[in-house]
């Protein structure tokens, strides 16, 4: 038996777990140093910095791309550290914007967030092996609940262009409801999971037969927001100074140091005792050169005022995934937290005012959502009659014990909620303007393979071409939600308005869609595609992983 590994590709940090082969143990490898370089955690922080060194090009992962950044110096090799990545994959990043500068030039390579993924599972998979781990092909990988299709896709390129075997992926809190399973009593619970990217929230039954998924819903906060509230004092602190200085004049390099040292001091102030922490910075580079070093002093209570608008919409987030659930607080049996911004306080304060329900730290939030990978994909490994495919938004497999193999010997029954609503571009004839018309709900529990049908009528007469646009969102507005695919049909015979279209929305039992219409005795359909600007084109896949396996990855 191959085995699997469960990897956690996280925003901020990723992890790797499996449940050995022979002895049923689960393991959680360490993948980096501690800060103080004393001892092996098993978080790796998914940042790389690229670089030429003696002729080769290299990539530097997790604590070393921060050496390497806090070493460089300006007659060394050009250097470039891309960190939270992840944020971008599946973007158009053509369309500029806030997106890094992806190309390099002394590799001659333009980075795309699937390749630096890539480089980031690369050096998992070299430290799990020098970890005397087994052999590391096959994966399992998680991605956050409300990924979009594309989103998802580009994630498999990601595993794909590091040269690895994608079996499956999980939802983030779908793999921390089968970790936090292993000792939890049958019942409803909520499963709030703020990473450093995206805050997912999900409703489910844990126990019994399955684990079933009840609502999900999801928002772009993290981590990441509470650390940029202390980078924005940074940057006010210095206007004061600087009369006009803008974040402009913050290199990649000044600005990650102020994003670190803005994590130091989010995490300080998190201590109820610690009243305020301070703080020394300074802008110096080709645009500032002058820039002078300053000491900022943030108090605890100015902090907790600058994030209670964050909070809410976290809390927000709760009671909307708990509705579409059609529940009450007092129905759940608990909030798994999950995710280390969850360590935060205030937010666990705000959750358990609102909810009035237990806060559940069972298993450590930094890596439970590879411990529920890895327990998923010992499942498929062990057991792949029992697995029943859905698509990656939907939920895993029923809570197991990880002592052993023998514990994990159940029948695995996935039942889905999607994470997004399905719809097709239609005329509303009463405001003259084009609408997305649903016909899969956000949330809407589905068994697969499934579809979904519906008849619309033409809007126009004589109309020699017909053009069925499928969307993913919940807006009415199709600008506010994402295409998918279509489809085309050509060639009609002149004839009135009112002309039957039927569509059709089909779901694999791999996740994926399918669009079909019939209209005038003529029957299209298509597979979904990406747009090549969100997603690396097939053709290029080859290139990429040849290029990605050609660096030296430390």
């Amino acid at each position: 038996m191959r085995p699997i590994y469960g990897i956690d590709l996280g925003t901020t940090y990723s992890k790797c777990a499996i449940v050995g082969p022979t002895d049923g143990q689960l393991r959680v490898f360490d993948l980096d140093k501690a800060v103080d370089d004393t001892r092996r955690i098993p978080i790796l922080r998914s940042a790389v910095a690229v670089t030429v060194d003696t002729g080769r090009k290299v990539a530097f992962v997790g604590m070393q791309s921060l050496v390497k950044i806090e070493e460089w110096d300006e007659g060394d090799p050009p250097l470039r550290r891309f960190e939270e990545s992840k944020i971008w994959i599946g973007q158009d990043l053509t369309k500029g914007g806030d997106a890094p500068p992806w190309p390099f030039e002394p590799h001659d390579w333009e980075y795309r967030p699937e390749d630096i993924g890539a480089i980031v599972l690369r050096k998992v998979q070299r430290e799990v092996e020098a970890d005397r781990g087994p052999a590391m092909s096959r994966v399992v990988v998680t991605h956050p609940q409300y990924f979009t299709d594309t989103q998802r896709y580009a994630t498999r390129q990601a595993v794909e262009i590091a040269g690895l075997e994608l079996v499956d992926t999980l939802t983030e809190p779908d793999a921390a409801a089968i970790a936090f399973g292993v000792d939890a009593s049958p019942g409803k619970y909520m499963i709030f999971d703020l990473g450093g990217g995206t805050l997912d929230v999900t409703v489910a039954k844990i126990g019994g037969p399955h684990l079933e998924v009840l609502a999900s819903d999801g928002l772009k906060r993290a981590g990441r927001d509470f650390d940029s509230l202390i980078f924005e004092r940074m940057v006010r602190d210095y206007q004061v100074l600087y009369d006009g200085f803008d974040t402009a004049y913050l290199d990649d390099t000044t600005r990650q140091f102020w994003m670190r040292d803005a994590e130091r001091v989010k995490r300080q102030l998190n201590d109820p005792e610690q009243k305020l922490a301070k703080i020394k910075f300074q802008c110096r580079n080709k645009a500032f050169p002058d820039g002078q070093e300053r000491k900022l002093v943030v108090r605890r209570e100015e902090f907790l005022t600058d994030a209670q608008p964050i909070i809410e919409d976290c809390v927000r987030c709760a009671n909307s995934a708990l509705e579409n659930a059609r529940l009450k607080w007092s129905e759940l049996s608990g909030i798994i937290c999950v995710g280390g911004s969850t360590r935060l306080l205030p937010l666990r304060e705000a959750l358990q005012r609102e909810s009035g329900v237990e806060l559940r730290t069972d298993v450590e939030p930094d890596t439970a959502i590879v411990r529920g990978a890895a327990l998923y994909a010992h499942r498929i490994a062990t057991r792949p009659a029992a697995i029943i495919s859905v698509p990656t938004d939907a939920a895993a497999a029923n809570a197991v014990r990880p002592s052993s193999a023998a514990a994990m010997a159940k029948d695995v029954r996935l039942i889905g909620v999607l994470a997004r609503g399905l719809g097709v571009k239609a005329l509303d004839a009463k405001q003259h303007r084009d609408v997305v018309v649903n016909l899969v709900k956000k949330g809407r529990q589905l068994p697969l393979p499934s579809g979904e049908r519906k008849t619309f009528r033409t809007a126009e007469a004589n109309k020699p071409t017909l053009e069925v646009i499928l969307y993913e969102g919940e807006d009415s507005d199709p600008d506010l939600c994402e295409v998918l695919g279509k489809v085309e049909l050509t060639g009609f015979p002149p004839g009135p308005a009112g002309q039957p279209v039927d569509v059709l929305i089909e779901i694999d039992g791999n996740g994926t869609k399918h669009l079909v219409v019939s209209a005038f005795g003529q029957r299209s359909e298509a597979m979904i595609q990406f747009d090549p600007a969100r997603v690396v084109h097939a053709d290029d896949i080859a290139r990429r992983r040849d290029f990605i396996a050609s660096l030296v990855v430390l």
